[in-house]
């Protein structure tokens, strides 16, 4: 229960000007539903009052979840009313302005439907659907349609298509569970409903031995490859249009674009951002996307300079989580960046903040692994990387997953597991030198001197200053010197009988 909620919340509809048919139609519940809150006739669930704060930050950016629980006086002070007229501060506008510059798109969850008719797996397919809806609501990629909206149609034979145009969104979630014993069987799809078409279908299996981690696990997958192919999604449609691309348009591409991992995809990137962060310079979304394209372009061993690269990266990331505490993916690439700079402690904490606000973020569970490994807690990556594996395993990006297995098993001395990871990566990016020295060492340390001389090779080819000591210490980010000086002995073996 939230002390002084119905104090807080007619506030809040004071300071931004709201009615309740307005704030009913922002969360996405009947006004029925809105008209009680305000009443203080009830208080809306732990998954509503998520859904209510996040509607709320487009016309107020200061509001947090945790403000609720603030005493009434403080509460008032964070929400910026000037107590006076109503309005919001000069600064606040500002930021709306900018955040209104990238509309998220928007989904709806159906409820999932029991195949098998009984009271236990309605219940179960209620908590499903409920549960991917919180998850969704927490990526700040999208806007999600209120439990209300979407079970008011429950048990309907309604078409895909239809129930988009009813509730305004672009894209919907359709599921259905099959349930024996212990056992349940989870088909679901990604429709866009603009399109009429499938964006994305699968089919999950599923042991219920403990029930309540077995729908955690199914929601933390389904969320996170739902996220991923609407990224995806939206970067094709716009291929597809004729029309001037506005800011938002520019932003998704060049996010979904980076995806591609190579020179011509990082230009395309800042070609498409330039513009942008003229107009907009503190675009938090702009600003992090940038910062994932001069970081990775650093990491791949594509830049001039990696350093300014990811001097660059980090700025612009600390600057997007100063402009918006509630983007994950702002936490995740300044997680990232910090990492290269050797800030571990920092870093760590960073990710686990992107993690606190989705714990579905795939890409954040891979870069906690990621983190975790170079500072020396190869078991404890080991975790955050399957655990990323098993949510999106068909994430573009994956082989940096692949790459960070291999490090951990390198470091545990896993020789053969570490050979099979790093073997995915340089399956998928045959030219990255990071790697490539990773798996020369391991062959070194297995006396498969051919292969490690190839290998050793492969990546002097495209870098061929990265054995030199600034430059070996830049690529490879190991927080112990033991762990450096292992690597530097393995591979200086390698070196020694080329040159002879």
């Amino acid at each position: 229960m939230v002390d002084d909620f119905r104090e807080k919340l007619q506030h809040v509809l004071n300071v931004a000007n709201l009615s309740r048919t307005r704030l009913s139609k922002l969360v996405g519940v009947d006004k029925s539903v809105a008209s009680r809150w305000v009443s203080g006739a009830t208080q809306p669930t732990d998954a509503n009052l998520d859904a209510l704060t996040r509607s709320l930050n487009s016309e107020l950016p200061a509001l947090r979840l945790s403000d609720w629980s603030l005493p009434l006086a403080a509460f008032k002070h964070r929400v910026r009313s000037s107590n006076t007229d109503g309005t919001i501060e000069l600064a606040a506008v500002a930021h709306l302005a900018e955040r209104l510059a990238v509309k998220r798109p928007t989904i709806a969850v159906m409820p999932f439907r029991d195949l098998a008719h009984s009271p236990d797996n309605e219940a179960f397919c209620d908590a499903l659907t409920d549960g991917l809806i919180t998850a969704l609501a927490r990526l700040s990629g999208l806007q999600v349609i209120g439990r209300a909206s979407t079970f008011a149609l429950k048990g309907q034979s309604i078409a895909a298509q239809n129930a988009a145009k009813a509730m305004s969104v672009r894209y919907i979630v359709e599921g259905q569970v099959q349930r024996s014993g212990e056992r349940a069987r989870l088909t679901v799809q990604l429709i866009d409903a603009d399109e009429g078409v499938t964006l994305w279908a699968d089919r999950f299996d599923q042991h219920l031995q403990d029930l309540f981690e077995a729908q955690d696990e199914i929601v933390r997958s389904l969320c996170s490859r739902i996220d991923t192919k609407i990224i995806l999604d939206q970067a094709s449609a716009l291929k597809r249009t004729t029309i001037d691309w506005q800011v938002a348009d520019r932003v998704r591409a060049a996010f979904a674009i980076n995806y591609g991992a190579d020179p011509t995809s990082y230009a395309a990137a800042r070609e498409l951002l330039a513009p942008v962060l003229a107009e907009y310079p503190d675009n938090a979304f702009a600003l992090r996307t940038l910062a994932a394209t001069d970081f990775h372009e650093a990491w791949l061993g594509l830049a001039s300079d990696p350093d300014a690269n990811y001097r660059l990266a980090l700025q612009r990331a600390q600057r997007s989580v100063e402009l918006d505490a509630t983007d994950e993916y702002a936490y995740w690439i300044c997680g990232l960046a910090l990492m290269a700079a050797r800030r571990f402690d920092e870093a760590l904490a960073h990710l686990r903040q992107a993690l606190e606000i989705s714990p579905s973020c795939s890409i954040a569970l891979g870069a906690m692994g990621t983190v975790l490994a170079w500072a020396g807690n190869p078991d404890e990556s080991l975790t955050y990387q399957h655990l990323s594996l098993t949510c999106d395993p068909q994430n573009p990006s994956i082989f940096f997953r692949h790459t960070s297995l291999g490090l951990a098993h390198y470091l545990r001395g896993d020789l053969e597991e570490a050979r099979g990871w790093f073997g995915k990566t340089l399956s998928r990016r045959p030219r990255w030198p990071l790697p490539n020295v990773l798996l020369a060492a391991v062959e070194a340390r297995t006396a498969n001197h051919l292969a490690a001389r190839i290998s050793l090779n492969r990546a002097l080819e495209v870098d061929g200053l990265i054995l030199e000591p600034i430059k070996f210490r830049t690529t490879f980010p190991f927080r112990l010197a033991e762990h450096l000086e292992m690597l530097r002995r393995d591979v200086a073996g390698i070196h020694a009988k080329m040159d002879t």
